[in-house]
């Protein structure tokens, strides 16, 4: 929270691997986990968060073979409201993790039990909420 500045809301954290992010669209817009452990904000919240274009910080501890700490951030971020199905929208990458989100640009958030992605099948429900590319 005190990076780059700080002022930062955390908005996910899967540090532990205790929690399930295999979750339905009520879960994932109300928020879930322990902000101490595995964690999820909540869409509804994060829509409220960015109304006004806000920047995106991604952090992985874990580090690689330098101990450099690998980030992504995004200096335009907003989140559409549930109508538009939290629709993401991020532009202008900066960092050294690698710009992996380019692939969800422009694209509606989709659960298990709600399928708005642009995938043929359900990757919601396919990747049972684990954080790969489509392949």
């Amino acid at each position: 929270m005190e990076t780059n500045g700080g002022g930062w809301t955390l908005i996910q954290r899967r540090k532990i691997g205790l929690t399930s992010f295999n979750r339905d669209w009520k879960q994932y817009k109300n928020g879930f986990g322990s902000i101490r452990g595995d964690f999820w904000l909540g869409n509804a919240h994060i829509f409220r968060l960015t109304r006004q274009p806000s920047t995106l910080r991604i952090e992985l501890e874990v580090c690689d073979w330098e101990g450099q700490t690998r980030y992504a951030e995004y200096g335009f971020f907003t989140v559409g409201n549930e109508l538009n199905s939290y629709k993401l929208f991020i532009a202008n990458y900066s960092g050294n993790a690698g710009n992996s989100l380019r692939y969800h640009n422009n694209t509606n958030f989709s659960t298990m039990n709600k399928d708005n992605d642009k995938c043929v099948d359900n990757c919601a429900d396919l990747r049972k909420g684990n954080l790969e590319e489509p392949t």
